[in-house]
């Protein structure tokens, strides 16, 4: 029952963060939802076999983030180094997201991220919520035409290097390793790795979304 609380909580929850994602550097989502659909089902069996394994636990998230790297190049033709950005940009809001929901599972019910992981059914719901919170950020970003066009959607298109796309991606980087570093280094404490790595990623995101706009414009001349 655990399993299958787990999987269905987590395929919903991928499935919308996926979504957001594509949505964010509009990438037409109809002709792709089977596709999300099966990557969101492939990552909540990674996500639970990956966390039964306290060693390599709390390095999920990040054998996650490799594992969509991975495909979107192979299924949605995106240059590695977009995809990196892409979900850079998904776990940055994913992050967020989960840190607001376990602030008021924490200040409203008295719950903490431990006790969240080990309820199955406290897991499932919050689970449901930043998914519903995922889907509605996907449609404010259609509703206000919001979102970034600089990724190519073919990974042969040409694309002329500048300034402003070298920061991102070496930003970028630059974050998901520190965050890589935290998650090894603070293993055995689940909680302030989440936050230590939440605010690594809030402090790399003006400068993320500054030179994303910025390369927009840049791109558009």
């Amino acid at each position: 029952m655990d399993y299958v609380l787990f999987v269905i909580g987590a395929t919903i929850e991928y499935f919308s963060l996926f979504i957001f994602m594509l949505t964010l550097f509009r990438f037409r989502i109809k002709k792709r939802i089977v596709h999300a659909a099966l990557v969101s089902l492939l990552m909540s069996q990674v996500s639970y076999f990956t966390r039964i394994d306290p060693d390599i636990g709390s390095m999920s998230s990040f054998l996650q983030i490799a594992l969509s790297i991975v495909v979107l190049c192979i299924i949605f033709r995106t240059p590695i180094r977009w995809s990196v950005v892409m979900n850079f940009a998904s776990a940055i809001f994913g992050f967020a997201v989960q840190g607001i929901l376990l602030l008021v599972l924490w200040f409203g019910m008295g719950l903490t991220l431990e006790t969240v992981q080990s309820d199955r059914l406290t897991g499932a719901a919050a689970q449901i919520a930043s998914s519903v919170l995922f889907l509605a950020a996907s449609r404010t970003v259609v509703t206000f035409n919001l979102g970034f066009n600089y990724v190519p959607i073919d990974v042969r298109s040409y694309e002329r290097v500048t300034r402003s796309s070298a920061i991102i991606i070496s930003s970028v980087s630059v974050a998901m390793v520190a965050a890589c570093i935290t998650a090894y280094m603070f293993r055995n404490d689940v909680q302030d790795y989440f936050f230590i790595a939440l605010g690594i990623f809030v402090l790399t995101l003006p400068l993320f979304l500054y030179y994303s706009f910025r390369k927009d414009e840049e791109d558009v001349r």
